[in-house]
């Protein structure tokens, strides 16, 4: 039944040969801003991770993709949210450029930063990619990490995705997520997971499902049903933008929406317990 979880025992079940089971996390945190707070706060002293890593630890993932991740370094003084959740959760991380942007305060440039995606990983990341994503001139660029990661000897690219919102550029984005996703097959099994920007059934979708299973389709969910919903926060989401999607040889033993209702984003996370044939 589509919106039941595993037990927490069963989310690291290992076996001769590495896990049989990995839980899956995607999750945008919004930049540690919370889910009402205006992008003018995106300061050090308004960064607030604290909430972002209980909602993560409530679920126990082995694997997270994040989206919406910044580095701020102001006053000699810097933020590293990537680094930060990993040493709060002990995970290992990687973090993928998206772009750079000066840090401006009551119209002054104060500080620097930088904007991407990262990976949480309870297994050792052996190496990382980032893939910059088209976009159309003058709108935000967009790009795909990539973490290769070394589950006790089962080899795995886990993939953290953020794509536009605008439809002509998320179409686009997709494919090359595809493109960029498919040649990892050939060395082990490939989870991509992030904020597609998109609905279930949308085009964009499509694409990206004409070459990986859907995590709730899998796990026998339609392509309308709201238990996909994840954004905005809380009960009231009303879209599914948030994905996993699986290579061939995955199966998946539970898929859901944790609804967070503190308001540590202004996405719920997805989770999936993925299971290895």
């Amino acid at each position: 039944m589509a919106g039941v979880t595993g037990s927490d025992e069963e989310s690291l079940l290992l076996r001769a040969g590495g896990p049989a089971r990995l839980r899956v996390m995607s999750y945008n945190i919004r930049a540690g801003l919370g889910a009402e707070s205006p992008w003018e706060n995106l300061h050090l002293n308004r960064l607030d991770l604290e909430p972002v890593a209980e909602v993560i630890a409530a679920e126990a993932p082995d694997l997270v993709a994040l989206q919406e991740i910044v580095v701020l370094e102001i006053g000699g003084r810097v933020a590293d949210e990537a680094a930060f959740l990993a040493e709060q959760l002990g995970m290992y991380y990687s973090f993928g450029l998206v772009r750079d942007f000066p840090v401006i305060q009551q119209g002054k440039h104060v500080g620097n930063g930088l904007w991407g995606n990262a990976v949480l990983s309870r297994f050792p990341i052996t190496s990382t990619s980032t893939y910059a994503l088209s976009n159309i001139e003058g709108c935000e660029p967009r790009s795909l990490l990539e973490a290769r990661v070394d589950c006790a000897g089962r080899l795995l690219s886990f993939f953290s995705a953020h794509l536009s919102f605008r439809p002509v550029e998320t179409v686009c984005q997709a494919r090359e997520v595809a493109a960029c996703a498919l040649p990892a097959m050939a060395a082990g099994d490939v989870i991509l997971a992030g904020d597609f920007n998109c609905r279930a059934g949308s085009e964009p979708f499509a694409v990206l499902r004409a070459s990986f299973q859907d995590s709730f389709s899998l796990w026998g969910a339609p392509l309308e049903d709201p238990c996909r919903h994840s954004f905005p926060y809380g009960h009231q989401r009303i879209k599914d933008l948030d994905h996993v999607f699986l290579s061939p040889r995955l199966s998946v033993a539970g898929s859901w929406v944790r609804v967070d209702e503190t308001g540590a984003s202004d996405h719920n996370p997805v989770v999936t317990d993925v299971s290895f044939h």
